[in-house]
């Protein structure tokens, strides 16, 4: 009997997509498993923002509902807008319940940036036990 490591199993095919999926397993045959997406354990909130201009090396934020966020839960900011190349940094925590702050980080030393409005998608992953005393 050969034996697969399912280190391999999940860094190839558990992270992408959802669904069946069969994984070959040498000349012998094949496991049959399901695949799972890591947004699917998520609370998801699509949003919209005006960031205006952030001057050089500091910082535009935006508050962004999002129901059932608890402070100490990781989240996720993706923006549908491509905001340009390796000025910013984005990052997104949640501050008090039920409120997740968007951030962008202008890091040009002298340039301000004109970010304006746009929209993305935040996802919260509710840890058990990862909620803040």
């Amino acid at each position: 009997m050969k034996t697969i490591l399912r280190v391999k199993v999940v860094e190839e095919n558990l992270n992408i997509g959802v669904g069946r999926v069969e994984i070959p397993a040498g000349n012998t045959g094949k496991v049959r498993a399901h695949r799972i997406n890591v947004a699917s354990f998520s609370i998801r909130v699509r949003f919209s923002a005006d960031f205006g201009t952030i001057a050089a090396q500091s910082l535009g934020v935006a508050d962004v509902t999002v129901p059932g966020a608890a402070l100490g839960y990781p989240c996720l900011v993706a923006f549908e807008q491509n905001l340009g190349p390796g000025q910013y940094e984005i990052d997104g925590r949640v501050t008090i319940a039920n409120t997740v702050r968007v951030a962008i980080f202008n890091h040009s030393p002298t340039q301000p940036a004109t970010v304006g409005t746009v929209t993305g998608t935040v996802l919260v992953f509710p840890i058990p036990g990862a909620e803040a005393p």
